[in-house]
């Protein structure tokens, strides 16, 4: 009996030492009743210390672990090591789903034997819910990346390729794992680079869309025109994290606009012919 109050006091003491703690700290007996709850697991759960001290940890937070792990596997590693580090899906009084990060620490009386265990919990449900958006969002990316003629590609702030789709192939001959890693102006004509240079330098300090058109050096020789559209991707201070770009193939167009521009030249040479010999006939 004894030795129990003494690690009850313990724990307390614990407690109250991070009392003002932004991190949850809860510890338990040997047994897995809480024995205290400070402050900031009030806030981050939802229940009184009153509400819980004496209840089963694992029935106020229904704890849901990564790999099929389990309590058992926790109070294994942490009797073994002294200690365990993971992820844990718990829920609060208000909130049906809380993800945080959850450290946990055996804790010995004077002679090394186990009276409980220290929880300290994080709360890590910002940061996980908005990587779970931004991994639907890079699913729905490749999706439409996948699916389309144009080739998306995504470069560093210098220009080197970090991602392209598949219709790389059809647009620069090229597989996306050819171009990964390469520098985008490797493959321009070098009299086009000062235009292509200036739009590059455009994007970089405007927010805004630029669109630049050039011949691109395939892989099998030709040099294709090709028609650009970036945009600048930044982070919170403005800063530059990446440029995004949509490239087609306008080669045909380009010849449909030369030819064009022959017969319409023709045609004015011709009226300008048949202006003179109107002119001349009638005097």
């Amino acid at each position: 009996f004894t030795k129990r109050k003494q690690a009850e006091a313990q724990m307390r003491y614990l407690a109250s030492l991070q009392a003002f703690m932004t991190d949850a700290l809860i510890t338990v007996d040997t047994d897995g009743i809480i024995m205290s709850w400070n402050a900031a697991a009030e806030r981050m759960y939802g229940y009184a210390s009153a509400d819980v001290i004496g209840k089963p940890l694992r029935k106020i937070l229904n704890p849901m672990f990564k790999n099929n792990e389990s309590i058992h596997y926790v109070w294994e590693k942490v009797y073994e090591n002294g200690f365990w580090t993971g992820e844990v899906q718990h829920q609060s009084k208000d909130a049906p789903l809380m993800y945080t990060v959850v450290s946990v620490a055996l804790i010995t009386d004077m002679n090394g034997e186990p009276t409980g265990l220290l929880h300290l919990h994080r709360d890590d449900t910002a940061r996980r819910l908005s990587q779970l958006a931004i991994a639907e969002s890079e699913a729905r990316y490749r999706l439409l990346a996948e699916n389309v003629t144009d080739m998306i590609t995504r470069h560093t702030p210098e220009g080197v390729y970090t991602y392209a789709s598949p219709s790389a192939v059809h647009v620069t001959s090229y597989e996306p794992d050819e171009l990964i890693g390469r520098l985008a102006y490797e493959f321009f004509i070098p009299d086009d680079i000062p235009a292509i240079r200036k739009s590059h330098v455009y994007i970089r300090e405007n927010e805004d869309i630029t669109t630049v058109q050039y011949r691109f050096l395939r892989k099998d020789g030709a040099k294709n025109w090709v028609e650009t559209t970036s945009h600048a991707i930044r982070n919170e201070d403005g800063d530059i994290t990446e440029i995004i770009a949509v490239t087609r193939d306008i080669t045909e167009r380009k010849q449909a606009e030369r030819t064009l521009q022959a017969a319409l030249e023709s045609e004015r040479e011709l009226g300008e012919l048949k202006s003179r010999i109107v002119s001349a006939t009638s005097h």
